[in-house]
């Protein structure tokens, strides 16, 4: 029986910026968006079981395992050149109210200072993360 228990599927980032976005609008580009039609056309049901841990001491990654990580769940695609969303204004305006909504309401800052070079950093970044994957 193979495991694919959320559990199995953890994908490692260093800022919690990057894991509102990760949640809030990569997920939904993958099944509903930009890459809807993409193949294998069942790609998004593995990241929608992904739990996302915020760590900055690791490298970011995805791991993908458990107790028999030999039959863990394969990725079908790792693959997604998150940039591409940077050409699109209504999205990149709503991922940057976003992240300044959250900077001042939840994280209480003062000043939210998100921009759109911080945003192409940190698509990037999510990017090698998730073809960064190891089995363990």
């Amino acid at each position: 029986m193979t495991n694919t228990t959320s559990e199995s599927r953890i994908l490692f980032l260093s800022t919690p910026v990057q894991e509102l976005l990760f949640k809030s609008e990569i997920l939904g580009q993958l099944s509903d968006g930009y890459w809807e039609n993409s193949k294998p056309f069942d790609h998004w049901q593995f990241w929608s079981a992904v739990t996302v841990t915020v760590d900055d001491t690791v490298e970011p990654h995805l791991a993908i395992g458990g107790e028999a990580s030999w039959r863990a769940p394969k990725c079908s695609r790792t693959n997604y050149g998150l940039e591409r969303l940077l050409k699109f204004g209504v999205v990149v305006e709503r991922m940057l109210a976003m992240v300044n909504h959250w900077y001042v309401a939840v994280w209480g800052g003062r000043n939210p200072t998100y921009t759109a070079v911080d945003l192409k950093r940190d698509l990037k970044a999510i990017k090698l993360a998730m073809r960064n994957v190891k089995y363990v």
